[in-house]
C-alpha cells in the first residue's frame, strides 16, 4: 500500500509560511497559468514530485523548469479608447485673462476650438499660441455642434461674439503653409495667464455641461492652485461672479453651476462658518456674528 503523502489532503492554512510553502490547489494552479501548461501535464508533474519525496511549490516549480518550460508571459494590450474630437493633445489649455470675463462670451466653443488646434512649438512653456485653420473648423463643425447641442448658426455667433472683443485671447490671422496663405483663428495666451485642462475632463465639460460650468471650472484650476499643486481656497462669490462675467445678482446661478460640479466630481466644496467682530462707530469691538465661508477644491482622481 502507498503511504506517500497527500498534501492536497491536508488544510492550508494562509497564514502559516510552512504551510504556504506545501503543494496546493490553489498554488499549483498558479504555476500552470505561469508556464502554460495544461491540466494533465501539471497533474503529471505534481504526481512524479510527490513520487520523489517532495512536496514544496519551489520543488515542483524547479522540477517544471528542468522538464525545460519557460514563464509563459501574454501581453494585454488595452483597446485605445476612440476620442470624440479630432486631437492629439492630452491637455487642452484655455486662456483665461480676457475672454472669460466678458458677458455673453461662450467658453465652450473656445475650448472646443482649442481642443482642435495646434502648436507650432510643442517645447516652448509658459506664452504661446496655438492656431486651427477655418476649413479644419468646418470640417469639425457637426461633431462640435452635435456635442454642445446648439446649432452651426448658433457656433458661429458665438465665434463673432469673441472675435468682436477685440482680444489678443482669439483673432483671425493669416498663416503661411507649404507656401500658401491659410486664414486660421489663433489662440493666445501668456504665462499666468491660463489653464490646462486633461482631455478626458474636456469631454465631459464640452458634452455634458453648460458654459456657466466651464467658465466657473477653469476658473477654479488657477484660483485654487499653488506652488503647481491643487488646495482648498475660499474664494467670494462676487469675485467668481465677476471672473464669470455674471451680474452681482447672479447667486442663484452661481449655486447651480457649483452643485452640478460637485454631481459631476470635478470639484469640492465646504462651508465654514467664522465669527466676525462686530466695531461700533468709535471703532471699539462690541460683539461678534457667525459668517459662513465657501472653501473650494479640485478634484483630482
Amino acid at each position: 500500500m502507498n503511504n506517500m503523502k497527500n498534501p492536497f489532503d491536508d488544510y492550508v492554512n494562509p497564514f502559516d509560511p510552512d504551510s504556504c510553502h506545501k503543494i496546493n490547489n490553489t498554488n499549483t494552479d498558479k504555476l500552470k497559468e505561469k508556464y502554460s501548461l495544461t491540466f494533465d501535464l501539471i497533474d503529471n508533474y505534481v504526481t512524479e514530485v510527490l513520487s520523489q519525496g517532495k512536496y514544496t511549490i519551489e520543488e515542483l516549480e524547479e522540477y517544471i523548469k528542468a522538464k525545460g518550460h519557460q514563464v509563459y508571459n501574454v501581453e494585454v494590450i488595452e483597446p485605445k479608447q476612440k476620442r470624440i474630437f479630432d486631437t492629439t493633445q492630452n491637455t487642452v489649455v484655455v486662456p483665461t485673462n480676457e475672454l472669460i470675463k466678458i458677458k455673453g462670451s461662450d467658453f465652450r466653443v473656445l475650448l472646443g476650438l482649442s481642443t482642435i488646434s495646434n502648436v507650432d512649438d510643442t517645447t516652448k512653456s509658459g506664452a504661446n499660441n496655438r492656431y486651427v485653420s477655418l476649413k479644419k473648423v468646418d470640417r469639425n463643425m457637426k461633431i462640435l455642434c452635435e456635442q454642445m447641442n446648439i446649432s452651426p448658426s448658433q457656433f458661429k455667433k458665438h465665434m463673432r461674439t469673441l472675435l468682436k472683443s477685440k482680444s489678443d485671447e482669439f483673432k483671425i490671422v493669416d498663416r503661411e503653409f507649404n507656401g500658401n496663405i491659410v486664414k486660421c483663428y489663433e489662440i493666445n495666451y501668456v504665462e499666468g495667464g491660463f489653464i490646462t485642462i486633461p482631455y478626458a475632463k474636456v469631454e465631459k465639460l464640452i458634452i455634458g455641461l453648460s458654459n456657466n460650468c466651464i467658465k466657473l471650472y477653469s476658473n477654479l484650476l488657477w484660483l485654487c492652485q499653488k506652488d503647481g499643486r491643487f488646495i482648498d481656497k475660499h474664494i467670494s462669490q462676487e469675485l467668481l461672479l465677476e471672473l464669470m462675467g455674471l451680474s452681482k445678482n447672479s447667486d442663484k446661478t452661481l449655486k447651480i453651476v457649483t452643485e452640478t460640479l460637485e454631481e459631476c466630481k470635478l470639484i469640492k466644496t465646504e462651508k465654514v462658518w467664522e465669527s466676525e467682530t462686530i466695531l461700533n462707530d468709535e471703532g471699539l469691538p462690541i460683539g461678534s456674528s457667525p459668517k459662513s465661508k465657501i472653501y473650494y477644491s479640485i478634484v483630482t482622481e
